[in-house]
């Protein structure tokens, strides 16, 4: 039997790699993928904040129930109005602070004495209430803070560009909810620097801060719908109260 050898068709070139058909296949597929890989990771990321708000608001709630347990009132009610504990013709900074709906200082600090004759002492000649009803052991009854310890508090002043406060070196405690302020700044903004190249670059700033509020309204609470005492966070898009586009979270403490 007769061997034959089979020789390479020199007109048959085997082909090696891919296509750029094909390649662009490829990329297109996996930039696709990315795409909805970021788009679901955007969603589990707003999902976990929004789980954390839900947490710190009911601790936040439970600080504010024991508030109430020890004193008789919710906060900035009954002898904690700022009428009581400043005076109703009183136009000072402290008190328009106290007043302030993101101020959450009373849950993070101890009672305070005001010396409001200016003798250097806080004793009975300045008044009753401005010592803010202190703990009685006695009675078992007064202000026993600070109610609440918090990793995201922080100090609103005069440097935030969305909340100032009145008065130059003045300032309250806030906690902050964890989702990204989205806010469209101008260059007058003092919370701005700018690069070379002329873009407005922000400085780190925390979210917006809870609010308390004990005349909240809403029409879409039924406990809401005339007022009630309520602790509020602005929710995904940075903005409390907004007509078309309100996602709110909302905490309610009573009805009114």
């Amino acid at each position: 039997m007769k061997n034959t050898v089979r020789t390479p068709n020199p007109t048959h070139k085997r082909q090696q790699g891919f296509t750029l058909l094909e390649l662009l296949v490829v990329v297109s597929v996996l930039a696709s993928l990315a795409g909805i890989a970021a788009v679901a990771m955007d969603g589990y990321e707003q999902d976990a904040q929004e789980q954390l708000v839900h947490v710190e608001m009911k601790r936040i709630a439970n600080a504010i129930y024991r508030f109430k347990e020890d004193t008789g009132y919710f906060p900035k009610e009954g002898m904690f109005t700022a009428d009581n504990l400043f005076g109703a013709s009183d136009s000072s900074t402290k008190k328009s602070e106290y007043e302030h709906q993101n101020n959450l200082g009373w849950l993070l600090s101890a009672p305070e004495l005001y010396d409001t004759n200016g003798d250097g002492d806080t004793d009975s000649s300045d008044g009753d209430p401005r010592n803010r009803l202190p703990w009685n052991h006695s009675m078992g009854r007064g202000w026993n803070g600070p109610y609440l310890t918090i990793e995201s508090k922080q100090l609103l002043s005069t440097q935030d560009c969305d909340l100032s406060v009145t008065g130059s070196n003045n300032s309250f405690d806030a906690i902050a909810d964890p989702f990204e302020r989205k806010k469209t700044y101008s260059g007058s903004d003092s919370c701005f620097v700018v690069l070379n190249e002329g873009n407005w670059i922000a400085l780190k700033v925390a979210g917006m801060p809870y609010r308390y509020d004990i005349a909240y309204t809403n029409s879409s609470i039924p406990d809401c719908t005339s007022s009630c005492v309520a602790i509020i966070s602005a929710g995904k898009n940075s903005a409390f109260g907004e007509v078309t586009n309100n996602d709110d979270i909302v905490t309610v403490l009573r009805a009114n």
